[in-house]
Parts: structure tokens; sequence; C-alpha cells
């Protein structure tokens, strides 16, 4: 309950939800997506999978319909700058993303997270 109130005071303070990419769009993804979107303050505006159908089913779920698939950055930074959500199946330019507070990992492929390259740019 207080981590609900936190993210929620954290949103308003930043002047807007958190925005998640969410790299896995299998059970684990889309189990975290559907709670994730029931939290206030917290949105996923991001989905990276090897499959687009994965991707456009997790989006279903949510109730999302305009969705941008791309593997191009400059696409998807606009989309997302333009606060449209967006899917990839590459995380290649991930940690480049502005629009993008927040990577979860939710393959349950343990050696990918340190395929995942994060900047350390400043915010």
């Amino acid at each position: 309950m207080a981590y609900s109130h936190k993210l929620l005071e954290h949103a308003k303070q930043i002047g807007h939800d958190v925005r998640i990419a969410l790299v896995g769009a299998g059970q684990m993804g889309r189990g975290f997506g559907n709670q994730v979107h029931r939290m206030s303050g917290l949105s996923v505006r991001l989905v990276i999978d090897i499959d687009t159908n994965r991707i456009n089913e997790l989006f279903k779920d949510l109730g999302v319909t305009d969705v941008v698939i791309s593997n191009d950055a400059k696409e998807i930074a606009k989309a997302l700058n333009e606060g449209k959500s967006a899917g990839t199946t590459t995380t290649e330019f991930l940690s480049d993303l502005e629009a993008i507070d927040f990577i979860v990992e939710c393959t349950g492929v343990q050696d990918l997270d340190h395929r995942i390259t994060f900047s350390t740019r400043k915010r």
C-alpha cells in the first residue's frame, strides 16, 4: 500500500505517470503489464519482445489500440514523445529513449539482463 502511494506522489511530482518499458510479452510480461495497468502513477508505454503478435496481445489486454510497432529508434522515440504506446523487437536503443523512466525485464531468460545496455544519463 505504501509503495502505491509513493508512486502516485512521484507521478504527480514529475507531471506524468512513471513510463515503463517492459522487456518480454510472454506469460510473465503479460501478467506484470496487467498488474501495472491497474496501478495509478504507472504506465506501460513500450513493450519489447521477439514476437510482435505478443506485443499486440499485451497492449490489447490493456485496452490500447493505437500502437506503433517498429525497430527504428527515431520512429519509436517520436511515438513515445507524442504519448503513444510502442513496441519493438530490439533492445539496442532502449537506454537512449528519453520518454522511458523505468525498464522492467520480464523474459525469464537469465542471461538477457547483461545484454541490455543501460545508460547513466541524468534526467
